[in-house]
């Protein structure tokens, strides 16, 4: 009898030893297909990963091509435009001529007219008809030199500042010297001179010939030997190879920071398009 219960109490503990190494079993299989899973799951990951940087690689040498298409691009149209304003400036000049050249060959046959009719005078008659054919002549450049004098003083001050307007202005009060078409070195120390016929405030004045004499086509225009000129247009002294040299690495300068501009667009906008693309990556993960 004894015995008989030993054997079921045995009997009972290898049941529950089954029992409970068969659900150890059962657990560990879940357990490794989970592991297996994941591990499917990395490997796809590492393989988007991959695949993301092999995209990424391929664009960057795409917006690289595209970079220096486009500085190429930039480079022509900033040429094409410099010859559109030349072509304009050159156009409005020839007109002035034209109507200057008008306005004096009127003159000149008017003159030629009155000498006709003072040839035919008598003598006295032809030296007072002279006499006041000059005084006429003297009379209407006086005129028309204070009409100048007015308009000039009539003229009102800006009441901000224009950089463009200035310049303008200075175009056609010194075209000898302020010539958009066909700029040409200025004298140094021009800007006293500036001062002493402007008046525009002195900061003003600075700041407007600063951004002419700081842009990348009055760089170019510095080359050793180059005649500087006054407002007048008159030869003011040359330049001199250590100008020249400043100009050059001013605008190496410039065009350093024209590429590091662009290339910190160029980093922020791939990098935009990489954190969206991961985003949109991991949303359809999870």
């Amino acid at each position: 009898m004894g015995n008989d219960v030993a054997k079921t109490t045995l009997d009972q503990l290898f049941d529950q030893v089954f029992v409970r190494a068969q659900s150890s079993m059962n657990t560990m299989k879940q357990q490794r297909q989970q592991l297996e899973t994941l591990t499917q799951e990395n490997q796809g990951l590492l393989g988007a990963q991959a695949q993301l940087e092999a995209e990424k690689q391929a664009l960057q040498q795409q917006l690289l091509n595209l970079q220096q298409q486009l500085t190429q691009a930039q480079q022509q149209q900033s040429d094409d435009q410099d010859l559109h304003e030349i072509n304009h400036r050159l156009e409005e000049e020839n007109q002035r001529l034209q109507a200057d050249n008008q306005l004096l060959s009127e003159r000149l046959v008017g003159l030629q007219e009155r000498i006709k009719e003072i040839a035919r005078s008598s003598l006295l008659d032809s030296s007072e008809a002279l006499l006041a054919m000059i005084r006429e002549s003297m009379q209407d450049n006086e005129q028309s030199v204070e009409s100048a004098a007015e308009s000039e003083q009539e003229e009102a001050l800006p009441e901000t500042f224009s950089a463009k307007d200035i310049l303008n202005q200075w175009c056609k009060r010194y075209p000898k010297a302020f010539s958009n078409p066909c700029m040409q070195p200025l004298k140094i120390g021009i800007h006293e001179d500036l001062a002493a016929n402007e008046r525009l405030p002195d900061h003003w004045i600075r700041r407007a010939l600063a951004g002419y004499v700081r842009s990348p086509r009055y760089l170019r225009l510095l080359k050793a030997g180059a005649v500087r000129l006054d407002l007048m247009g008159n030869n003011a002294g040359f330049v001199t190879e250590q100008e020249a040299l400043h100009a050059a690495n001013q605008l190496d300068d410039i065009r350093v920071q024209r590429q590091q501009k662009e290339q910190a667009h160029r980093e922020k906008e791939e990098n935009r398009r990489l954190s969206s693309k991961l985003a949109q990556l991991v949303n359809k993960r999870s």
